[in-house]
């Protein structure tokens, strides 16, 4: 009977280790502050702007899909100098092939 329960007990650790390690691991609004960096007031601000994709399941609290959030920090990337390069050259390459 132990052997069943052992066996239970460890395929739902399995599930949330594998929930928690999900590209679609929902966080709630402290944890996604953290995540991206900014105060919780900042994050609220955000999501009444919609600057930021959420959920409210129930209607109450927020959450975050982990995935989003990386979207929201990638859209708001800087190049590096030599990407700018790359870039232009790329641009001028591309204008003289069609001249």
């Amino acid at each position: 009977m132990t052997s069943i329960n052992s066996i239970k007990k460890q395929n739902k650790i399995e599930t949330l280790s594998e929930r928690q390690n999900s590209d679609n691991e929902y966080l709630n609004s402290t944890q996604a502050a953290k995540y991206i960096f900014v105060s919780p007031s900042t994050l609220f601000k955000m999501t009444h702007y919609r600057k930021i994709s959420f959920t409210k399941p129930g209607g109450k609290c927020l959450r975050f899909r982990r995935s989003d959030l990386d979207k929201w920090l990638e859209s708001n990337r800087f190049p590096s100098i030599d990407e700018i390069k790359e870039h232009s050259l790329n641009s001028l390459t591309n204008i003289n092939k069609k001249l």
